[in-house]
């Protein structure tokens, strides 16, 4: 922690310290924390932008596939050293060295799932050490827990059993023991003592059985006794423990030496670590705070937009934008006490440092040059041990400034040459600023002189600002505002803070009696341009407000749209599916009326056409739910009446529908979309070519010579014909023959719903060989 208390000296009063406690919060070991904590802050180019891409690959990695894993890693250096010199360690310490290699082993593995490329992470990545070889012999030997297992080989398994087989026949025997000497035995009590079973019993017994006494109770009145039955088994057992004893130190030695040719290799495993468990830190510190990495600027940018002090709390902390560019290298800041000057240049040198650590910074913009050295004096800085007042150790170190500062430097100065005689401090001050915009560094300080506000309206090189005041409230607004000089408003704050009324009052009238006419002047038109400030700032942000609601409602509407158009896709899915599936039943209804053409009855001709119409109703009528803008001339169906009209007029929701010439009045939901009706004169193709067929039409059927399935199509085909020529009979020739064809005939016509009745034909019309049919 030297390095700390070096570092805070130097940046006293930035609060560096602070925020990387904060950050280190974000790391997983020991040593990552102690990264982050005492990481040297480098003013080198190279090193700057190397941490930076490293931390640019974390927040890329961490947003997309959360942080690297750190399970298990832990500080092992002690051991490891141990381990390297040949020192034996005990089972946990083992285990904590499998724990490092699997640790190394998922971070590996986290690598190889990131599909975008990496070079800075990878780099470091790639040199980790794993050797599965040493995980997997500590875990055969050694538990979680520091147990030593029974598969660290086999010797030892095999003692263990052995083990067991003889204390369970301890066991036995002394129990045995105990029932057949309950009268010596005290309370039938089995003990241990030195590792060996023992029975307590009575003292008046307990050289009756042999073996050892090896204690005796308090009581003096019954003693622990080895009976010579258990001394050979006890042998047994400690004969066996000592073998276990030797082959768990020959365990250990055959792990030790096959650990130490790596302890080299894992401690720097744990320095990469450390500096990967920093680099997510960071990363994640980030993410979390809604941060970003600032641009390094090639010049002498130096900005931060929407800037916000990472300690103060994000539903009270001011946003403001800060900026020193060309042609200003001096930011000179304004404003009453307590209103946000010093906590102006804690965020400018704060956020610079940060940078240079590769931390991300609170802004939504930030572009940060690169200085060689980053200079501050803010705070009450007196030393008692020196003898130096405030007003000394501030020379003192306003002079170490001077005779190190440079061209590449940056300066913060607060309430610069203050604490002695305001002429000479003002004096001081302005020529202290002189020499500084001589060396052409990047400078901010905060002042209250007059003098020193006069002269920096006077130099185009000094950016002027101010901490904005609320004269209503007594309250300051935190707010930053360029180009303005503010008011020091003492004396309002005194009021606020307790000071008689009365004394404030006078205050104001010396003061008043001080100020000549131009100073009045002066101080109501910075009045007034601050009033304005605040006015301007209330509608910016009521603007931005506006513009939010405006976006959010362009994104709800694009939502809507986006909903509507998944729902008519949706619906037009379904509609093709559905329309595929009609087609296809239409395509078959017609198919069949193609191949049945030549033998179709009429009925079943109407029937085909019927079903191919309804086919298409059906299909329109199960997705009306599909927007159809409907305009005039259209065709419509009434829903309730299923009438077919054209609009005449749309008036909003209500519609006039001409239906047969006669006009009705409907709402436009009670409409489906329709297609223009068929005229009475238009007749379906396949009816057409039917009645054509059967213009020239005969009242008799010679069915002679034809087979039975061949006479019946025909005669079916002729039934037709003669019922749509409104026939009232017919004679069927079949021939006598061996009377097949003439049953089949007769049975046929009884199945036909249009034969009134059939007989045998008479002598003159053919006798047995033809039937009259009469149709209905």
């Amino acid at each position: 922690m030297v390095y700390l208390r070096t570092m805070n000296k130097k940046y006293y009063g930035l609060e560096l310290e602070e925020v990387l406690q904060l950050v280190a919060s974000y790391t997983n070991f020991s040593l990552g924390r102690n990264y982050v904590i005492e990481e040297e802050i480098l003013f080198h180019p190279i090193m700057i932008k190397l941490n930076h891409h490293r931390v640019k690959e974390a927040l890329m990695f961490v947003r997309k596939y959360d942080a690297m894993p750190f399970y298990g890693i832990k500080d092992i250096r002690d051991n490891l050293k141990r381990v390297g010199k040949g020192i034996s360690l005990t089972p946990s310490e083992f285990y904590d060295i499998y724990q490092h290699i699997y640790g190394a082993k998922a971070m590996i593995a986290y690598m190889k799932k990131i599909e975008e490329p990496s070079f800075y992470i990878k780099e470091l990545v790639d040199t980790l050490h794993m050797d599965l070889t040493v995980a997997n012999k500590i875990e055969q030997c050694f538990s979680p827990y520091g147990d030593i297992l029974d598969s660290a080989s086999k010797e030892l398994k095999h003692l263990r059993m052995e083990l067991n087989k003889v204390e369970s026949q301890i066991q036995q025997v002394a129990s045995k023991f105990v029932r057949e000497h309950e009268k010596s035995v005290q309370d039938g009590i089995i003990s241990s003592r030195n590792n060996r079973v023992v029975i307590l019993m009575k003292n008046t017994d307990k050289n009756s059985y042999g073996g050892f006494v090896h204690d005796e109770s308090a009581s003096r009145l019954t003693s622990y006794v080895e009976p010579s039955i258990l001394v050979p088994l006890n042998n047994r057992k400690q004969s066996i423990l000592y073998q276990i004893e030797d082959e768990i130190k020959r365990i250990i030695i055959e792990v030790t030496n096959l650990v130490s040719p790596h302890a080299s290799d894992f401690l720097n495993n744990l320095d990469t670590m450390a500096v990967l468990d920093a680099i997510f830190a960071k990363a994640q510190y980030g993410i979390r705070h809604d941060g970003i990495l600032a641009e390094l600027s090639a010049n002498n940018h130096l900005y931060f937009k929407e800037a916000r002090h990472p300690l103060i709390d994000p539903k009270k902390v001011v946003s403001n934008t800060y900026r020193i560019e060309k042609p200003y290298t001096c930011l000179l800041i304004t404003g009453s006490n307590t209103g946000g000057k010093t906590v102006t240049l804690k965020i400018l040198g704060l956020f610079t440092l940060m940078t240079y650590l590769a931390i991300p910074v609170l802004c939504s913009e930030a572009k940060v040059p690169l200085f060689d050295e980053v200079y501050v004096d803010l705070t009450d800085d007196q030393s008692i041990s020196e003898s130096l007042s405030t007003f000394s150790s501030h020379l003192k170190k306003l002079a170490y400034i001077l005779q190190h500062v440079t061209s590449k430097s940056f300066v913060l100065l607060d309430e610069l040459a203050t604490g002695t005689d305001p002429k000479e401090g003002q004096a001081l001050a302005i020529a202290i600023l002189n020499y500084l915009r001589k060396k052409q560094c990047l400078t901010a300080i905060t002042t209250h002189y007059g003098q020193l506000k006069n002269y920096g309206k006077a130099h185009f090189d000094i950016l002027l600002a101010s901490v904005q005041f609320n004269h209503d409230t007594l309250e300051p607004t935190y707010k930053f505002a360029e180009g303005l000089l503010g008011q020091s408003n003492a004396l309002s704050i005194a009021g606020k803070y307790g000071i008689d009324q009365e004394i404030v009052i006078d205050a104001y009238r010396i003061m008043d009696e001080e100020v000549t006419y131009q100073d009045q002047l002066i101080s109501n038109l910075e009045k007034e341009l601050v009033e304005n400030q605040i006015l301007k700032d209330e509608l910016v942000q009521q603007q931005q407000r506006l513009d939010e609601q405006a976006k959010d409602l362009a994104h709800q509407l694009k939502l809507i749209e986006l909903k509507r158009q998944q729902v008519l896709d949706k619906a037009k899915q379904e509609a093709d599916v559905l329309m595929k599936e009609k087609q296809e039943e239409a395509n078959a209804l017609l198919e069949k009326l193609k191949q049945q053409q030549n033998s179709l009855k009429l009925h079943e001709v109407i029937q085909l056409q019927k079903e191919i119409e309804q086919l298409e109703e059906d299909t329109v009528e199960e997705h009306q739910q599909e927007e159809v803008e409907l305009k005039v001339n259209d065709f419509v169906k009434l829903k309730q009446s299923n009438q077919v009209g054209q609009i005449l007029s749309i008036n909003r929701k209500n519609v006039i529908v001409n239906i047969n010439g006669m006009k009705v009045s409907t709402k436009i939901d009670q409409l489906l979309p329709s297609k223009a009706p068929i005229k009475k004169q238009e007749v379906h193709r396949s009816a057409n070519k039917v009645q054509r067929q059967v213009t020239s039409f005969s009242l008799e059927c010679n069915l002679i010579g034809m087979r039975v399935e061949e006479a019946l199509m025909t005669l079916s085909k002729y039934l037709d014909d003669a019922i749509i020529q409104k026939a009232s009979s017919v004679l069927i020739i079949h021939g006598v023959g061996s009377g097949i064809l003439r049953n089949a005939i007769q049975t046929y016509l009884k199945q036909q719903k249009h034969v009134a009745s059939f007989e045998m034909a008479s002598v003159y019309q053919g006798g047995a060989g033809a039937t009259v049919v009469n149709l209905k």
